[in-house]
């Protein structure tokens, strides 16, 4: 599992504290009770994350996805392919100038290397094959658009839906525990 880093809600740690404020910290013991249960924690996810989760203010673990703008949905199914001369994705809103996180829903029948053009920045990420995964890049706006193109030679992957914003707890998916324990 992989948990994206937040900070302990105020009333149990001033973010004053910095790091130490920090979930990871405030849980560490906990983590080290469970060997065999390797946790992984960060702040920045990059390329295929899997089963990754964040912690809802009721102390909940959640999957975590990223809400804000995102991709138009393709008209056909064939048009999610990314050919040759790149493909570009327009978002359904601009995104302003912050370090934000862009999550890639992709599928590819081989690994494969993008450079991805937003903000008036190129990124690069290498994609392991995969069948119905997210990938994460770390991103600065503004923009309103996305511009994969292909590094690899080739290149067999089908994009879908691209999301460039905060990441938070899916409000679609069940929590652990599903009910908040009480106080």
């Amino acid at each position: 599992t992989v948990i994206y880093s937040t900070q302990l809600p105020a009333e149990l740690a001033s973010p004053l504290f910095g790091r130490l404020s920090r979930v990871q910290n405030a849980l560490a013991p906990l983590a080290a009770q469970a060997p065999g249960q390797p946790v992984q924690w960060t702040s920045t996810p990059s390329g295929m994350v899997k089963h990754f989760m964040i912690f809802d203010a009721q102390g909940r673990l959640h999957p975590a996805v990223v809400q804000g703008p995102r991709s138009y949905s393709f008209r056909h199914p064939k048009d999610c392919v990314v050919t040759a001369s790149g493909t570009k994705l327009q978002l359904t809103a601009n995104v302003y100038a912050l370090p934000l996180l862009m999550q890639i829903g992709y599928y590819a029948a081989r690994p494969v290397t993008l450079a991805v053009t937003f903000g008036g920045h190129q990124y690069r990420i290498t994609l392991p094959a995969s069948e119905l995964a997210y990938a994460y890049l770390p991103v600065q706006g503004p923009g309103s658009s996305v511009v994969f193109t292909p590094v690899t030679s080739s290149p067999k992957i089908c994009l879908g839906t691209v999301t460039i914003g905060n990441v938070q707890p899916s409000p679609n998916a069940a929590s652990v525990p599903v009910f908040p324990l009480p106080s």
